[in-house]
């Protein structure tokens, strides 16, 4: 299976993440979030953080000293975790493991981790894969798992009053996703259209391997809520990061935290 991020996060792309984000106001709700969740956790625990990027949520996991293994894709990813490590947490490195690997194929085994922490990834694979990735954090986790993702349920009538004519003005984030969408409807055409003349001149096709992420996906809260409580994850406490409201889809989406913990915990 390839992955894009094995190709997207390497570079400028891994060097400059941080600088790029770290001034948007979501970026830090997200930080406010994992420290309130991690907070609540007894004592020392060791963590699973996937993927762990640049190390965003080291500081969050040094207060009480747990020990970490931070697993990404991108080992460019990774080198700037481990920067970031050295100078800003030298004494805390001895806690932290970080180790290349795939969210659907954790190199852990049962029950090896105490709680597994996942942000800004499960929007990127689809419901299949989302289920896959899951279902690997329910069999490594002892005790639970702080997931993060965009969903979306039905709106009703409610909302309209709530959320009022700023769910139909067009946000910065609706034009740049309208212009990507754009870009990648034309890059689409391009490669069918390549695709095309390869068969036809050349009669044979190239079959790539099945991708990881299909683009942005929103998940049907129902189903994620369900999902959870099929591998026996109870939702402990969820905490909205934002809103967004569609009108012409009719949808409620919102960007939510959940700290799950295994029934009977």
């Amino acid at each position: 299976m390839t992955y894009q991020a094995k190709a997207k996060y390497i570079g400028d792309v891994a060097s400059q993440y941080d600088q790029k984000r770290a001034s948007n106001i979501k970026w830090k709700h997200e930080l406010e979030a994992v420290q309130t969740i991690v907070a609540q956790f007894d004592g020392a625990q060791s963590i699973l953080d996937v993927p762990l990027g640049t190390g965003r949520f080291l500081e969050c996991y040094e207060r009480d000293q747990h020990t970490v293994v931070g697993l990404d894709i991108s080992s460019d990813m990774l080198l700037q975790a481990k920067t970031k490590l050295k100078f800003n947490h030298a004494d805390y490195s001895s806690s932290v493991h970080m180790i290349v690997g795939e969210a659907e194929k954790l190199p852990l085994g049962n029950k090896s981790i105490d709680y597994v922490v996942c942000i800004r990834l499960l929007n990127w694979v689809s419901e299949q894969i989302l289920k896959d990735i899951i279902g690997e954090f329910s069999r490594v986790a002892r005790k639970g798992m702080v997931i993060g993702v965009r969903l979306q349920h039905p709106m009703k009538a409610f909302d309209f009053f709530k959320f009022g004519v700023r769910a139909v003005l067009p946000t910065r984030h609706h034009i740049v996703s309208w212009f990507n969408f754009i870009i990648r409807s034309i890059l689409r055409f391009v490669s069918t259209l390549k695709q095309m003349v390869v068969k036809l001149f050349f009669n044979k096709t190239k079959q790539g391997p099945r991708n990881i992420a299909t683009g942005y996906t929103l998940h049907d809260k129902k189903n994620v809520l369900s999902l959870f409580s099929d591998l026996a994850m109870d939702v402990c406490q969820s905490i909205l990061i934002d809103t967004r409201v569609s009108y012409l889809e009719r949808k409620v989406k919102p960007y939510m935290f959940f700290l799950l913990k295994v029934k009977d915990q």
